[in-house]
C-alpha cells in the first residue's frame, strides 16, 4: 500500500458519503498517523471536487497506559501531527474506558 493509494481509496469512499448527504465525516480508531494523513488529504480532494464543506472530526485511539497510539505515538505528537487541519473536533475514542483516558484529555 502507498499513501497515495490510501488517499484515492479513502477520496472516493468520502465522495460517496458526501454524495449521499453527509453533514459530517468522522475519521475514527486512529492508530496509526500516516493513515489519518491519508484519510484527512483524502476527504479535502472530495471537499474540493465537489465544492462542498462538510466538518470533519477526528477520534485517535490510546492503545495503553502510556498514552500513546498503536504505532506508538504519544498524543501530543498526534495533535502536532494533525494541527494544521481544519477539524470541528479531537477526541479520544474509548479504548479503554472514559476513566483510564481522563489524564490524556
Amino acid at each position: 500500500m502507498t499513501f497515495d493509494r490510501l488517499v484515492e481509496a479513502y477520496k472516493e469512499q468520502i465522495l460517496a458519503l458526501i454524495e449521499g448527504g453527509v453533514d459530517a465525516i468522522l475519521i475514527e480508531t486512529i492508530f496509526d498517523t500516516l493513515n489519518a494523513k491519508a484519510a484527512i488529504f483524502g476527504a479535502n480532494l472530495a471537499m474540493e471536487e465537489l465544492g462542498k464543506k462538510v466538518e470533519l472530526m477526528i477520534s485517535v485511539t490510546v492503545a495503553d497506559a502510556s498514552g500513546r497510539t498503536l504505532s506508538g505515538q504519544t498524543i501530543r505528537a498526534f495533535l502536532a501531527s494533525v494541527g494544521h487541519v481544519d477539524v470541528l473536533s479531537v477526541g479520544l475514542n474509548c479504548s479503554f474506558g472514559a476513566k483510564d483516558l481522563k489524564p490524556y484529555l
